[in-house]
């Protein structure tokens, strides 16, 4: 039986796997540094610098099922996924980009810069993964 999804080039694979390899880097980055930070430049316990660090997982434990469901029934001239993918990588990269640069900055304005890089890698995360199930037929993939 013929797999009803479209076949792309399998050279568009790696590209298509980006979207999960960018998250992947993201976090490896943020969960070496974010630790540091927060001890060198605002002298948090490790407890709560421990507990900061699960804000990740409870945005994630929320939010991306919810967009995981909301790109499944979405339908636009950018596809299922690309509406969230996109200002996803966009906004994390931002964000990600001004984490460093607000190491001066009150530790509230340092938090809340950390909870809208969760938002915004929760946001792109499981649209990301469903894209290459969505493009790749069922019989090439592996």
């Amino acid at each position: 039986m013929k797999s009803s999804r479209p076949s792309i080039s399998l050279w568009l694979v790696p590209i298509v796997g980006l979207g999960f390899a960018s998250t992947q880097l993201s976090w490896s980055l943020f969960n070496i540094a974010i630790p540091i930070f927060l001890d060198d430049n605002y002298g948090i316990s490790l407890g709560l610098i421990g507990f900061i660090m699960t804000w990740d997982n409870i945005i994630a434990f929320f939010v991306q099922p919810y967009i995981g469901s909301l790109s499944d029934r979405t339908r636009s001239k950018w596809g299922r996924r690309f509406p969230y993918i996109i200002p996803g990588i966009i906004l994390g990269a931002i964000f990600f980009f001004i984490i460093p640069n607000v190491l001066s900055f009150p530790i509230l304005i340092f938090l809340l810069v950390i909870v809208l890089f969760n938002l915004s890698m929760a946001l792109y995360r499981s649209p990301a993964v469903s894209l290459m199930p969505d493009l790749v037929a069922k019989e090439k993939q592996s």
